[in-house]
């Protein structure tokens, strides 16, 4: 059996990725690695992100800090230890990426979820189907603006007072990243180049809604059919913090072309979700 990922959930960042991974990783017969995003894809690019190295070892030591704590667990996750060695290694390559999935068991199925492979390019989702012409992708969508904005949330929870969000919406780019981890109508066209019928897209809504089916759909489409136990709710999609109405108003009128390309994919849903912040404007406006 080659080691390969057998699947990849792409994202979106803040669109239920950690749900999907915690509902993966009790299964058995799946494999997911030890470190949840190995940002191989983006590390390796020939546009690289800089901050991936960085992130990968960062992680990896600060798991093999917390295990060498917890003794009992040592051994029994795949080889705990021998996965954070490997992804602690200061360069990867294509046999680096394919080394983490020898740590399956035999006839497990193998996959790794990644928001940030996300908005790859064609030329880095050719590389995916050259290590596994037959993965199976899965893509998470989320209401254009409130993905945004629990993205916001989340890096300023993350990074403190170095992050400043009045000076986001102020600031030319200062909005950049996080619009462009919300281009559905960049990341899904072209991962449907890439890979066809191989693409699963999932709604947010639906995995809040009806957590247990959504699964199943996600199974079904990655070749899973031993569902075992009860599964667990959407988790880590942010706390309540209120939108205010002026960040609102600009991440709407920001991501309007995102609405419209999701409409032709999600007709009745996106126009709640267009409702809902028209409906919240207006009574702001009024």
């Amino acid at each position: 059996m080659a080691d390969q990922p057998d699947f990849l959930c792409v994202g979106a960042q803040k669109a239920a990725t950690s749900w999907l991974h915690a509902s993966l990783a009790r299964l058995p017969g799946i494999f997911l690695p030890v470190v949840k995003e190995s940002h191989y894809f983006r590390e390796t690019s020939t546009t690289p992100f800089t901050w991936a190295n960085g992130l990968r070892r960062g992680q990896a030591k600060e798991l093999m800090g917390i295990y060498r704590q917890r003794f009992e667990m040592i051994g029994v996750h795949h080889r705990i230890q021998a996965q954070l060695r490997h992804y602690s290694a200061e360069r990867v390559d294509e046999a680096w990426y394919r080394e983490i999935f020898s740590f399956a068991n035999e006839g497990d199925l193998r996959g790794e979820v990644c928001p940030s492979y996300f908005g790859l390019p064609e030329h880095d989702i050719d590389r995916v189907n050259a290590i596994n012409p037959d993965v199976r992708v899965v893509l998470l969508v989320r209401d254009p603006v409130d993905r945004c904005w629990s993205s916001i949330r989340m890096h300023k929870k993350q990074r403190g007072d170095t992050i400043d969000i009045d000076r986001l919406f102020t600031e030319p780019d200062g909005l950049r990243v996080f619009l462009d981890y919300t281009r559905y109508d960049q990341a899904i066209p072209a991962w449907t180049a890439g890979v066809g019928d191989r693409l699963r897209v999932i709604l947010f809504d639906d995995v809040v809604e009806r957590p247990g089916e959504t699964l199943d759909r996600v199974l079904e489409h990655i070749g899973y059919d031993k569902l075992m136990g009860s599964v667990p709710g959407a988790r880590n999609v942010g706390d309540p913090t209120p939108m205010p109405d002026a960040y609102r108003l600009r991440l709407y009128e920001e991501l309007l072309p995102q609405y419209e390309f999701l409409g032709t994919l999600f007709p009745s849903r996106v126009s709640q979700w267009k409702d809902h912040h028209e409906c919240v404007l207006r009574r702001v406006a009024s």
